[in-house]
């Protein structure tokens, strides 16, 4: 069954050309290349917009359970988990339970398959958090507890889509 995300709806005091004005704002070292930030640029760029390791860690599990890269979008291609469809924690298990492979994607950008299959993908800031000791046993809790994956990535989630939304009451 699903789970209930609340949401606040988008600012109704700007324009579209306000919105784009105020975002050139926006702290550039929250862009990260995927090709080579590490677990420290991760835990940085997510501390600025004031988010914990685990809520970076489940947020980025849920962000590649679903859906794949696409090369025309990001240069990366390929799905993250045999079951693209599914939220799941399906992420940290194809994280863990895999031996990664270097390999370049068809736009030349580097990127992991998984040995066994070469169907999964990984990006190099994915293979951090299973190799730095802070966000590793976060990875592990959610291979072995699905609820809780999801119990954790609704309330980061939610977090994520109303932050910065000032004077909306969402209860």
């Amino acid at each position: 069954s699903g789970r209930e995300v609340r949401i606040c709806p988008g600012r109704s005091d700007v324009g579209p050309e306000e919105a784009a004005v105020g975002s050139m704002y926006l702290d550039p070292t929250i862009y990260l290349n995927p090709e080579f930030a590490t677990a420290e640029d991760l835990k940085r760029s997510m501390s600025i917009m004031g988010f914990t390791s685990r809520e970076m860690t489940v947020l980025n599990g849920g962000g590649h359970a679903i859906g794949k890269a696409h090369q025309s979008k990001s240069g990366f291609e390929g799905p993250w988990t045999h079951a693209p469809t599914n939220l799941s924690n399906g992420f940290f298990k194809a994280l863990w339970d895999n031996e990664w492979v270097e390999t370049k994607s068809p736009m030349n950008r580097t990127q992991f398959t998984d040995a066994a299959t070469g169907s999964l993908m990984m990006l190099h800031t994915d293979l951090e958090f299973k190799t730095d000791p802070e966000f590793m046993e976060f990875v592990k809790e959610y291979k072995e507890d699905n609820d809780l994956f999801l119990r954790d990535f609704a309330a980061a989630w939610e977090k994520l889509i109303n932050a910065d939304r000032f004077g909306c009451s969402r209860e």
